[in-house]
């Protein structure tokens, strides 16, 4: 029947240094799979494709995946991996300064990435039912399936607050350097590449706040700024010190599958090339 194909559109992409690591990871954890990766992108995909990106989402995303299911019919899979808002995650050291969350090492930024690729390509391999969540995510953390827990609370969205000032007058330009992540000295924020960013912080909560540029009671237009006003803006690419030792446990390092789980993305995969699907 032959080997099972992944196409992985943009590797090149993820920086030159981490490309071999990255790569002989993931063939590393699929070794004993029926599987044939074209890292070039160059082949057709017939079931599944990857693809690299250096897009930042809306959302705070390392990598998703989907396979429609119409009436038990699996359409074909796909995967992006945001290696974009990777990079671009910093540490807030202090109001003014701040570290790259990811260095770019294996250890680090590499291990994200392959980490993230492994984790989605196997959801469109069979690993997208069941588990805790009933998503297939594990809750054991050496686990290459494994997901926190959702949150109990509303965690509000992160944002950067910036301060108009003199001789600026477009909220439009502002959002601008915010996305290209040039709207402060540091660097530190940048925003999500969306080109609808700028009515995502018209319509930012935190902007209707006493002193925010949505103020109600200031009684002016939507558009209008004014120097001293505060404009939130929506990101998750700057993150607090303490996120470095909550989130890298479950992030980076070297985890695996269960037998459990191998059986299952094993018969996925017969089963999508016995359809010809594969």
């Amino acid at each position: 029947m032959g080997k099972y194909l992944v196409v992985l559109n943009n590797f090149k992409k993820i920086p030159k240094a981490l490309q071999k690591f990255v790569r002989e990871t993931i063939e590393e954890k699929f070794k004993e799979f029926d599987l044939e990766f074209d890292f070039d992108g160059k082949k057709r995909p017939r079931d599944l494709e990857v693809t690299f990106s250096d897009d930042i989402p809306f959302r705070p995303l390392f990598g998703e995946s989907s396979r429609m299911d119409a009436g038990g019919d699996q359409d074909a899979g796909e995967a992006t991996i945001y290696v974009g808002t990777m990079m671009a995650y910093r540490i807030e050291v202090s109001t003014e300064t701040c570290l790259k969350t990811f260095p770019e090492t294996e250890a680090a930024l590499g291990s994200l990435i392959a980490n993230t690729a492994i984790h989605e390509i196997a959801h469109m391999l069979g690993l997208n039912k069941g588990g805790f969540d009933t998503g297939g995510h594990s809750s054991d953390i050496d686990n290459i399936m494994h997901a926190p827990k959702p949150s109990s609370t509303n965690d509000v969205f992160p944002f950067f607050t910036y301060t108009v000032k003199r001789g600026e007058r477009s909220l439009t330009d502002i959002i601008r350097r915010f996305k290209k992540g040039s709207l402060d000295k540091t660097g530190c924020s940048r925003g999500p590449s969306t080109p609808m960013l700028e009515q995502l912080v018209k319509d930012f909560e935190p902007n209707k706040a006493p002193g925010f540029i949505r103020d109600p009671s200031t009684g002016k237009g939507i558009d209008v700024i004014r120097v001293g006003e505060k404009v939130a803006l929506p990101t998750h690419t700057l993150r607090p010190k303490e996120y470095r030792t909550r989130n890298f446990p479950w992030l980076l390092g070297d985890k695996s599958f269960t037998n459990e789980q191998k059986d299952k993305m094993k018969q996925f995969i017969a089963s999508r090339l016995k359809a010809g699907r594969g």
